[in-house]
């Protein structure tokens, strides 16, 4: 198996915690633009909506990328009678909780 192609399986192994970890750097980045007073419009700053919209864009590609790239890897392994390790059951379940909590924030507005 290539570098290149190893690589590209963790990134998408991991997708949900970088998903939320891009969308937190981007909100982080455009802070300055979430702010309140008499200067800002009364919806804001479009600034500040386009940060918020990139950042759950961002967490939700990350999420549902990342657990369906779980659940196949879990069902391989299980197929082909491999026991994943710790690190592996921790990544499956940081991905699987982290789209839980993105679909319970969408669902429960």
């Amino acid at each position: 198996m290539t570098r290149v192609r190893r690589a590209g399986i963790q990134v998408l192994l991991w997708a949900a915690p970088l998903g939320v970890g891009l969308a937190l750097l981007v909100l982080f980045s455009q802070a300055r633009w979430f702010r309140a007073g008499p200067d800002v419009p009364t919806a804001g700053d479009e600034r500040a909506w386009n940060a918020m919209w990139t950042a759950f864009a961002l967490a939700g590609l990350g999420c549902a990328v990342g657990s369906v790239a779980a659940l196949a890897w879990l069902a391989r392994a299980w197929r082909r009678g491999i026991r994943p390790t710790g690190l592996e059951w921790f990544r499956s379940g940081l991905n699987l909780l982290l789209a839980l909590g993105a679909c319970w924030m969408w669902f429960r507005s």
